[in-house]
């Protein structure tokens, strides 16, 4: 599972990291409500969005 606020900086070095391994891992991207998740649909982020909201 990936937290992140906000972008990904280290995505590629990420996506490296899984290449070649599809259907050995499983990922989540948690993240604030506010962030509008843009990858390709070749990433392995792509659609990987856990909807969250602020709690208080």
């Amino acid at each position: 599972m990936f937290l992140s606020k906000g972008p990904l900086p280290l995505a590629p070095l990420w996506e490296r990291f899984f290449s070649g391994h599809q259907g050995l891992y499983s990922i989540y991207l948690h993240s604030l409500p506010s962030f509008e998740a843009k990858f390709p649909p070749s990433s392995v982020f792509y659609r990987r969005q856990v909807p969250s909201k602020v709690c208080v």
